[in-house]
C-alpha cells in the first residue's frame, strides 16, 4: 500500500491510501484493491476537532465460487477540549462507525488531564454486545507516554487490557 496526506491550511487536512489485496489458500487465490480516505478539521481557538473517513472501499475478484466483499466502513468523530486552568484540561469525544452489513456503533469518552503528567479516562460503547465501557489512564514523563486501558467484556469473554508506549523524538 501507499498513502499520502496533505494539510490544506492550518485548519484542514486530507489523506488517502491505496492498497493492493491478495489472498490465497493452497492453489486458489483472489486479488483486489482498496482505498481509504479521510478529512480532518480543527478549530484550535475553540478547542474543537472533527473528522470523517471511509475505509476499505474497493473490490476483490472471485475466490473459489464466491466474490469476497470488503468491510467498507464509514466513520466520523468529534472532540472538544477545554482548559480547566491550573487543574489541567478536559476532553470530550464522540464517534460513530458503520461497517457494511453490520449494526452501527457509537462511542464516547471523557478524559481529564492533569498538567503535564497524568490523564484519567472513561469511555462508553453502544453497538458491541460484549462491551459497554472502558477505563484507563495515561502517564507522561518528558518525551515518554505510557497508556493503559481496562476493557471488561460480557458473555464469558476475558477482560481486555491494552498497553501502549510512545516516544516523542
Amino acid at each position: 500500500g501507499a498513502a499520502i496526506a496533505y494539510q490544506i491550511n492550518s485548519r484542514i487536512a486530507l489523506g488517502v491510501a491505496g492498497k493492493y489485496l491478495h489472498q490465497k489458500i493452497l492453489f486458489e487465490s483472489s486479488e483486489g484493491w482498496s482505498v481509504d480516505a479521510g478529512a480532518m478539521a480543527r478549530w484550535e481557538d475553540k478547542g474543537l476537532a472533527a473528522g470523517v473517513a471511509v475505509n476499505h472501499a474497493g473490490n476483490m475478484n472471485h475466490f473459489l465460487s464466491q466474490k469476497p466483499t470488503l468491510p467498507t466502513t464509514l466513520r466520523g468523530g468529534i472532540a472538544y477540549e477545554r482548559s480547566t486552568g491550573k487543574l489541567g484540561s478536559a476532553l470530550v469525544t464522540a464517534d460513530a462507525l458503520a461497517i457494511r452489513d453490520s449494526s452501527p456503533q457509537f462511542r464516547g469518552g471523557l478524559e481529564f488531564r492533569a498538567p503535564s503528567y497524568i490523564a484519567l479516562r472513561v469511555g462508553a460503547v453502544q453497538g458491541i454486545d460484549a462491551q459497554t465501557f472502558s477505563l484507563g489512564f495515561g502517564l507522561f514523563i518528558k518525551q515518554i507516554q505510557f497508556d493503559y486501558a481496562f476493557i471488561p467484556h460480557r458473555d464469558n469473554l476475558e477482560d481486555g487490557h491494552r498497553f501502549s508506549l510512545g516516544f516523542e523524538l
